[in-house]
């Protein structure tokens, strides 16, 4: 990896080190979703836009798959096979939950930039439609789940100041490759569980 960096180093006459690439690799390794407009995130962005090859060719022996998506200003680095970790149950559910309120947004042209927001009872309403299961979460829970989504790069929490309602979601673009249509599928299985175990893991 070091020679590819070394390469691209050398050849951009002192205006990329290889401390550049390795932190712009390393941040979208760790976040996997860079997003052009965020805070401290531009210069990696822009790195990676710049050397899509050379990135794609560092992650593609790992089983990874590195997407730009440049109408909406994000790369997102997808893996092919699911290994380590995996999301609790609530944290998928509410990740499918918000795949649906964003498709069903953008179809109304509902949007904001390329992406939606929504209130915590927006998120309520549809949790109980589309899972069938009493939501009986607390606020705290709620953005313990959206820090999760966060560190995958498909929400922010945008603060209100209404103290009954202190913040909304911002759904972002990104989701769309992170949550894709095997999540959604998962949705109807999901539908109709009688019991709301969270102990349980994602199985995808």
């Amino acid at each position: 990896m070091s020679s590819v960096w070394n390469r691209i180093a050398e050849t951009s006459e002192g205006t990329v080190t290889v401390e550049d690439l390795e932190k712009a690799a390393t941040r979208l390794d760790t976040y996997q979703v860079i997003h052009e407009k965020d805070h401290g995130s531009r210069h990696a962005y822009e790195l990676v836009v710049r050397y899509l090859s050379a990135f794609r060719n560092v992650f593609e022996p790992f089983g990874r798959q590195l997407l730009h998506r440049p109408h909406h200003g994000y790369v997102v680095l997808m893996a092919r096979h699911r290994v380590g970790p995996r999301m609790r149950l609530f944290d998928t559910r509410m990740a499918v939950i918000l795949r649906r309120l964003y498709d069903d947004k953008m179809q109304r042209a509902d949007i904001e930039n390329g992406e939606i927001v929504c209130e915590v009872v927006e998120i309520q309403q549809a949790w109980q439609e589309h899972l069938n299961i009493e939501w009986r979460f607390k606020q705290s829970e709620v953005e313990d789940s959206l820090r999760t989504l966060r560190r995958h790069g498909i929400v922010q929490q945008r603060p209100t100041g209404d103290p009954s309602n202190p913040f909304v979601v911002v759904v972002r673009s990104a989701i769309e490759d992170v949550i894709g249509e095997v999540a959604l599928h998962q949705l109807a299985a999901y539908g109709h569980i009688g019991s709301d175990t969270e102990d349980d893991d994602e199985v995808a």
